[in-house]
């Protein structure tokens, strides 16, 4: 599956900020190397390009070429990070054999977003770094993706790169609708409507304490807190369905 960066609508809009501002602060973008991910971020990335912030994208190899494209400048993901849509099933040949129900959406969330978070979580501090000792005077703020990993150990107490006290604000973009941090949603996987009603918001915590307690992602949820704890994480995230997006880039799915 070819990656791609479609063109974007160049407006001629008044809200573009003034080179002074552009010019002290470095964009980092950090995403799940799969296209479906990776498209939007990429029009965001050639967006905030096009209007002269300094961009860096973190991602994988083969997908190198459609980052370059938008004029941001590329940086490599490490070890099991380092796959894409055009190499998903060579590196997780199993994956084939796991697709349906939600048996086979929890060994995905095992594989792609549990099993590479040290790698993720590598590829973060090593871009961090190399930034950070390339610009020192530069402020850095990270645009990440809401199924990436890499960012979270560190909003759970891993220890920064060098040249860190704090880690940079996230800001967060993603592709997937707000159902695993709304009660007014069925969890995922699970494509039922809209019921913010007494009964459906019954259904939707019902459904979430099932799914994280008593289906595959209760093992998926061990496993992912032992990844965490690998990354040196200090502390846990209560499930998958509630408490990820708020902690890698709080605030991800409100208005303010």
């Amino acid at each position: 599956m070819s990656t791609s960066s479609p063109a974007i609508n160049k407006d001629k809009d008044s809200h573009r900020p003034s080179a002074a501002v552009n010019k002290d602060l470095i964009v980092l973008f950090c995403c799940t190397p799969l296209t479906g991910h990776l498209l939007s971020n990429l029009q965001i990335a050639q967006y905030l390009v096009e209007r002269g912030y300094d961009v860096t994208f973190l991602g994988s190899t083969l997908n190198k070429p459609a980052i370059e494209r938008t004029g941001a400048r590329f940086m490599q993901h490490t070890g099991l990070q380092n796959y894409s849509s055009e190499n998903l099933f060579e590196l997780f040949p199993e994956l084939p054999d796991m697709t349906d129900g939600l048996d086979g959406f929890a060994r995905y969330a095992e594989n792609l977003w549990a099993n590479a978070m040290p790698s993720a979580s590598e590829s973060v501090k090593n871009a961090l770094g190399a930034l950070r000792r390339g610009a020192p005077e530069k402020k850095i703020v990270i645009v990440c993706e809401t199924w990436f990993t890499g960012v979270l150990p560190f909003k759970l107490g891993a220890d920064l790169p060098e040249g860190f006290t704090e880690l940079p604000k996230t800001l967060g973009t993603s592709i997937l609708p707000a159902t695993f941090a709304s009660i007014d949603t069925g969890s995922m996987g699970t494509a039922l409507p809209f019921d913010n009603s007494e009964s459906g918001r019954a259904r939707n915590i019902m459904l979430a304490k099932l799914l994280a307690t008593s289906s595959p992602f209760k093992e998926v949820g061990a496993y992912r807190d032992k990844m965490l704890r690998a990354c040196g994480a200090k502390r846990g995230i209560e499930t998958l369905f509630n408490g990820h997006d708020k902690l890698v880039h709080p605030g991800i799915f409100d208005p303010t």
